[in-house]
């Protein structure tokens, strides 16, 4: 009976644990930071954001030299991987928006994973933060 009771309590455990892509996580594009995801889970839901860091490079070198701040649109999951959408600005400082962009989180181990944006297939490896 104690066993039992055992099994079904480290069963249930797993149903409710949390969502393995919840967590900050950080991408680094030549030793800079590239972007850095975040990811919260409530009730079984995910949402969050995703800060792109705009990398300059010039004489003096790469560096960064702006940020955006997107909240994560259209939240999906499947397995190891994670599809979402940000609205994304026409241009650089520009107030009009054009169409969504797509992205692709594709977890490659407990603390890592792989960002795609999926009209470029430009990737970055992403780490989980502690």
């Amino acid at each position: 009976m104690t066993r039992a009771l055992l099994i079904f309590v480290l069963a249930a455990g797993s149903l409710w644990a949390g969502s393995p892509f919840a967590g900050r996580w950080q991408g680094k594009l030549e030793g800079l930071p590239g972007a850095t995801l975040t990811v919260r889970e409530d009730h079984g839901k995910l949402s969050g954001s995703i800060v792109f860091y705009l990398i300059r490079k010039d004489d003096k070198g790469a560096r960064v030299d702006g940020q955006a701040n997107c909240d994560l649109l259209q939240v999906a999951t499947e397995g190891k991987r994670m599809t979402f959408e940000v609205r994304h600005h026409v241009r650089h400082d520009s107030p009009e928006y054009g169409p969504n962009v797509k992205f692709v989180f594709e977890m490659t181990g407990v603390n890592a994973g792989t960002l795609r944006n999926v009209p470029d297939g430009l990737s970055v490896r992403m780490l989980r933060q502690p």
